[in-house]
């Protein structure tokens, strides 16, 4: 008896010969007689291997690995650009900007006077009504002992106002230099059109007076002025 392997195998051919003599024979008795033989030789055949009708049908092998992940594909092409969206609110005003002034001078002043009031006026520069902040300087050189005193005063010299004092010792005596920068800062509110005014003056001279060779003035308006002491 052959294996069921080998007989799997021949069936085909058993199958195509069976066929081919139908074929020949035709439609005879003969014929007749031979295509149900076939048939059933068949039949019997495909049971007898596991073929049957309700097993003729390939039996699904077991599923493979999976493959490898394929190439990443091109990138697509840009869309078209979408319509513009809505205005949106209108923002809060901004704070107001801010003004800056300044006047300078490189001409020398003799410092003379022993007050405010006597000084010579070194420097001086117009202010609008408004809040400010104002930076001073006035650079004072001498070679006679004595203190060099110098004041920053607005919007006058006389009356309601704010001023920043500063003092150096000027000379050849021990403690003392022969030339200093004196700078002077304060805020002011000024309610009409005033001056920013610097003098400066000496107080204990021994000798002659000094010099103020070079001086400047600057201001700031700034919307808010917060002024606290005394």
């Amino acid at each position: 008896m052959l294996p069921c392997g080998a007989v799997k195998e021949r069936l085909p051919i058993a199958i195509s010969v069976a066929a081919l003599v139908v074929a020949v024979l035709g439609s005879t008795g003969l014929g007749e007689a031979a295509q149900n033989g076939v048939s059933s030789g068949v039949s019997k055949a495909q049971r007898a291997t596991g073929l049957g009708a309700e097993k003729s049908s390939a039996r699904r092998g077991p599923r493979g690995r999976r493959g490898p992940r394929g190439y990443r594909g091109y990138r697509g092409l840009r869309g078209f650009q979408g319509p513009p969206g809505d205005k949106g609110d209108k923002g809060d005003q901004g704070p107001n900007g801010t003004d800056a002034f300044e006047v300078i001078s490189s001409t020398p002043i003799a410092v003379i006077g022993n007050t405010f009031e006597t000084a010579a006026t070194v420097l001086t520069m117009p202010l609008a009504a408004g809040k400010y902040l104002v930076t001073a300087q006035a650079t004072v050189v001498g070679t006679a002992d004595g203190t060099a005193v110098c004041r920053a005063r607005a919007p006058g010299v006389v009356g309601p106002g704010s001023s920043s004092t500063a003092r150096s010792q000027i000379g050849t005596a021990s403690g003392s230099t022969r030339a200093d920068t004196l700078s002077m800062v304060f805020g002011v509110s000024v309610i009409d059109p005033g001056t920013v005014h610097l003098r400066c003056w000496e107080e204990n001279g021994t000798g002659a007076d000094p010099t103020a060779t070079a001086s400047s003035i600057a201001a700031v308006k700034v919307g808010n002025l917060t002024q606290s002491g005394s």
